[in-house]
């Protein structure tokens, strides 16, 4: 399944995809980190729990348009 975040690269925000997962074990236990890639051209690899899911409240706001 795709999972789609905000890109971590500092001041970049835009889409990223998760594009794979694993776990490393660790003194306190098993930790996931994921690997990501965004529009622009950043990858990462970071903590799962670093991710920031975009809201599902988030909409898309067009410019009025007047037609006269």
């Amino acid at each position: 399944m795709q999972q789609i975040v905000e890109c971590p690269e500092p001041g970049c925000q835009v889409a990223a995809e998760v594009v794979s997962r694993w776990v490393w074990p660790s003194t306190d236990g098993p930790v996931e980190h994921v690997k990501v890639f965004c529009l622009h051209g950043h990858a990462r690899t970071l903590l799962t729990a670093w991710l920031v899911t975009p809201a599902r409240s988030a909409r898309v706001v067009y410019p009025s348009t007047r037609w006269n």
